[in-house]
Parts: structure tokens; sequence; C-alpha cells
């Protein structure tokens, strides 16, 4: 690049020599463009010094901000930092990230995947539902950005581990995940009236936590105990092959005791036909507790899951051993054996696995 002006006062050593490694512009260009900027950058600079002003009120704690106001100074915050050299660190911890959401770009575009603004309005939400709690930690000197803070992150992180399982299960599940997802979110918040597990776990209000999810801990029997035992009652959810998503409540902690417990409150349901199965016989067998499986629900393994399910076709369903079979059915017939996962025999795609307490409990 040599400017047409400097040329003729000021040459480079070997423009003349080779001149084709070099071409010329004009000065006014320049000055065109830079004088464009100028008001841009002086505006961006009145910005940031605003920006600045307000944060140093709020720790000087000179006036009261509104969650609105804060979410303004965080976004803006951001904002300039993506234009500074440390958004290069920033990048580049991401890049693997942003790499496989452009590999799946269309699949989650196809799949319903919770877009941008889905995800935002949900940020908003926690913003709305916590401005009281906000007001009262500004009361006593505590931080809100704080509490903010790590209830976006969760659903920052949530959102990552869907991304995360949507790679693991291979294009061909991933429908079904969806649905699963749908499924379970729905059941799960409470918000699903005309699920038959409303009136059973969520009418009075209960709270749940992810302790074992197959795609991310792995489809082993230890993992699934280092995760689940001797943490109370649980809610287990599964999505098989053929696109059914069903499961099984225990009001007892897992263990690996290998013996089959009595557990009078224990169901098994099924959320894809909004079904509701509970015991009826050899209620001395409800549930088995086993070091080498999964789980194992009712006598003649009413959901018997097995080691490495999710790469085998080795677990099975046949309800009606010590819950109530489908209706119209009897224990051993062809629709007991199909109705729970779509066929008797089947391979698992996701488990999840939450802990079910009362809402007020710690």
């Amino acid at each position: 690049m040599l400017c047409s002006r400097c040329i003729q006062i000021q040459p480079h050593p070997h423009f003349s020599q080779d001149q084709k490694k070099h071409f010329t512009f004009e000065r006014k260009f320049l000055d065109e463009s830079f004088g464009q900027m100028i008001p841009i950058l002086k505006d961006e600079m009145n910005q940031i010094q605003i920006l600045m002003d307000n944060m140093h009120q709020f720790l000087n704690k000179e006036r009261n901000f509104n969650v609105s106001e804060i979410q303004q100074m965080i976004d803006k915050n951001c904002h300039i930092l993506q234009k500074s050299s440390l958004d290069d660190k920033i990048k580049s911890i991401f890049k693997d990230q942003d790499s496989f959401k452009q590999a799946f770009q269309i699949n989650q575009e196809q799949l319903h995947v919770p877009h941008k603004q889905e995800l935002e309005e949900e940020k908003q939400q926690v913003i709305d539902q916590n401005q009281e709690e906000i007001k009262v930690q500004e009361h006593i000197g505590q931080n809100p950005l704080s509490l903010l803070s790590q209830q976006i992150n969760k659903i920052e992180s949530r959102d990552q581990l869907e991304i995360d399982t949507l790679q693991k299960i291979g294009e061909q599940d991933q429908q079904k995940y969806i649905q699963f997802r749908g499924l379970v979110d729905n059941v799960l918040s409470g918000n699903a009236k005309e699920n038959v597990l409303y009136d059973k776990l969520f009418k009075v209000g209960t709270k749940n936590k992810l302790v074992y999810k197959g795609t991310r801990d792995g489809f082993r029997p230890a993992f699934f105990h280092i995760a689940c035992d001797n943490k109370g009652p649980t809610i287990t959810l599964i999505l098989s092959d053929k696109g059914e998503v069903f499961g099984g409540y225990s009001s007892l902690s897992w263990e690996s005791s290998n013996q089959w417990v009595k557990d009078p409150h224990a169901f098994i349901f099924s959320l894809t036909k909004n079904t509701l199965h509970e015991q009826y016989q050899h209620f001395e067998q409800g549930v088995l507790h086993h070091s080498l499986c999964f789980m194992r629900f009712g006598y003649g393994n009413d959901i018997f899951i097995k080691d490495n399910c999710n790469i085998n076709c080795n677990s099975y369903c046949l309800l009606g051993g010590t819950f109530t079979p489908p209706q119209g059915s009897n224990y051993g017939d062809q629709l007991a054996r199909d109705y729970l996962a779509g066929c008797e025999n089947f391979r698992v795609i996701e488990i999840e696995v939450y802990t079910i307490a009362p809402t007020n409990s710690s």
C-alpha cells in the first residue's frame, strides 16, 4: 500500500524495483473514513464514561438501581468487552463450542432447540422473579448481581448441557430426545396439570434436582449408584429407541444392597401415553436394589434397565408383574410387553434421575 503523495516525497526503497507489490490510493479516502469514525468513537467513549459513573455510584451506594438498570449495565459491559483485546481470550475458550453450534445449526432449527430469544426471555423471568430478593440483599449490604449471575449461569449451563446431549446421541435420535425434553420439562415444572403425575407429585408443590443423566454421566450401573444411592425419593425418566418416555417413582433411596425392597409408594408411568400404574400384587418385590443393574421395578421385571443400555437391547419391560398392566390386557400379553418402551426389548437413548423433595425442604 503506497500513498500517492508519499510516492513523490518519500518513496519505498524497493518500489522502483517491483511496483507490482504496491498499489496507490488517495489521502482523501482516509480523511473521509477517519472523519466519519471520530464521532462514533466519541459516542462510544461517552457511553463508557456513563457506564463507569453508574458503576461507581452502585459500588459507593450513592443511589438505588432498579433491576432493568442493573441488567443494562451488565449488557453494556459485555458489549464493550467484546470489542476489546480481552475478547480474544474469551473467544478462544469457546472456540470448540462455537464450532459445534455452527455444525448443528440446521438440526437445532429443525428440532426446535430453544432459541436465543427464548433463553433471553427465561433470563428476564429470573430477573423479574428475584426483584424483591435483590432489594433485600441491597438493604443488608450484599451484592444483588451475585444472585442474578448465579441463576442466569444455571440457565446457560442447562442450555449447554442440552447442546452436549444432542451431540452425543446422534442425529437419528435427536427428534426423539427433543420430544422427551419437552415432556419431562413440562412435568417437572409442575405446570402439566393434565398429566397423571401432577396429583401424585406436584399438586402441593415440590422441588426436583437432576442427580444422574446417562448421556452426561455414563450408562453404567456403578455411575448410577454413585449418583443416586442414599439420596431419598427419586423419579426416573427413560427414553427408549422407539421414542417412548416412561419411568418410575421410588419413595426409598436407591442402594447397592442386592435385595428386593417393599416400597408401598412406588409406581411406574408412561409420559407418552399419560398413564399411571400402581402396585396391585407381589408387594414385597416393589423395587430391586442391586449394584449390577440400574433399576428394576416389580416382580417379573415391569421395568428392568441393564448395563450399557445405550448400546444394546438387553433392557426390557413386561408390565403387570407388580404394577397394573395396561387397561384391557393381562401380564404376559403382547400389549403388556410393548406398552412402556414400544417393544419388550429396547435400547435406551436417555435416562434422567431427579430427587424429589417438598418445596420447603433444604
